[in-house]
């Protein structure tokens, strides 16, 4: 009899959970974040030299992937975590949906375990006139809860990252003002209206798409990253229009709102937060750079950034996770469901570049 409460007890809180994460309701960890016992696991594949993951979504912490680049060929460039184990995509066979060419994903975005998407670029051919040596492309993969598949959009630049409100909703944007919006039934090309001085192209770097308003972030710079500045867009009624720039750290990068509808942003000097029109850095940080962000309410919130830095946010402080201090690491992204977390970066071993994925719980 204790069995079977027990049993029915845990299956109620799962569905609180579900039905909370479905209706965008913060979700307050029943456990908290800074006492998980944290367990690592390495991502390679054998004969390449480096397998370096940028980006992370889960439907749960039993349905976690992680995408981003592998010198084998362009294989090895996702992997799955199924509760037990971390298994690579094979995207560029028949089992995979056969995604052709050499590619890397850069963001990964779902809306459930059946309607996941991916965005980064792909390889289509030699350029005659090099530099550079190669021609590459956007690309666009969903899952649908069986294969990935290439979703058909006209030829961009390599993508940056992808994000949606809903499965009706998503914007993908990349290199050279490459931005795309899916409404439910067609991908369309779009761009931001922007003067940039003459040899310089403008660059999207983050997205982040809601029901009424949504912010983008992209910065303007010679080839060499030369006079770097960055822009923070906001569209309203399909109409995007700059709200800020700077030449220094001001606002960061990456962009992420939480379930309240708070916006936050990372990236050097730390973590920033949009309120009434204005940025604040609410985490100040100069010995390292922040490049990932996630959380499930605004009490729970885990950054990643270079030199082994994560942190996690209560509500009222920030606290930096020691099981994961390691100054030869650099993490990149970091995912959490409000029950478990997950941190990715990368390291050295034996002589090659591996990812490893943190996993708290």
């Amino acid at each position: 009899m204790f069995s079977r409460k027990f049993y029915f007890l845990n299956f109620i809180v799962m569905m609180f959970f579900i039905s909370c994460n479905e209706n965008g309701t913060d979700i307050k960890p029943p456990k908290d974040p800074r006492t998980y016992t944290w367990t690592a696991d390495t991502l390679g594949l054998p004969g390449s030299f480096q397998t370096l993951m940028y980006d992370m979504w889960g439907s749960s912490p039993k349905d976690v992937y992680v995408v981003g680049h592998n010198s084998s060929n362009g294989n090895g460039v996702m992997w799955h975590y199924d509760k037990n184990e971390w298994i690579n995509v094979k995207l560029l066979t028949s089992e995979g949906g056969y995604i052709d060419g050499a590619i890397e994903l850069t963001s990964i975005y779902g809306f459930s375990s059946t309607d996941i998407y991916a965005a980064g670029e792909r390889i289509i051919g030699y350029n005659p006139n090099p530099p550079p040596t190669f021609i590459d492309s956007s690309l666009i993969i969903h899952y649908d809860g069986t294969t990935w598949r290439k979703v058909n959009v006209y030829n961009g630049s390599p993508l940056r990252d992808i994000n949606g409100s809903s499965a009706s909703n998503i914007i993908a944007g990349g290199r050279y003002n490459t931005l795309y919006s899916f409404n439910g039934s067609a991908w369309q090309k779009d761009s931001i209206n922007i003067q940039v001085p003459a040899g310089q192209s403008f660059h999207i770097e983050s997205v982040n798409l809601g029901a009424s308003v949504s912010y983008l972030v992209g910065y303007r710079s010679f080839e060499d990253m030369s006079d770097l500045t960055y822009y923070f867009f906001e569209r309203v009624n399909s109409v995007w229009t700059k709200i800020d720039s700077t030449s220094f750290a001001k606002f960061g990068e990456e962009l992420f709102r939480s379930p309240s509808g708070t916006l936050y942003s990372v990236g050097q000097g730390g973590v920033y937060k949009y309120v009434e029109h204005s940025w604040a850095n609410i985490f100040n940080i100069t010995s390292a750079y922040i490049y990932g962000i996630w959380g499930t309410s605004d009490t729970n919130i885990f950054i990643a950034g270079n030199f082994g830095s994560v942190y996690h946010f209560n509500g009222t402080d920030w606290q930096r996770i020691e099981a994961l201090n390691d100054s030869q690491t650099d993490y990149w992204t970091v995912w959490t469901d409000g029950t478990e977390a997950f941190v990715a970066g990368s390291i050295f071993a034996d002589g090659v570049q591996k990812t490893i994925v943190w996993h708290g719980k």
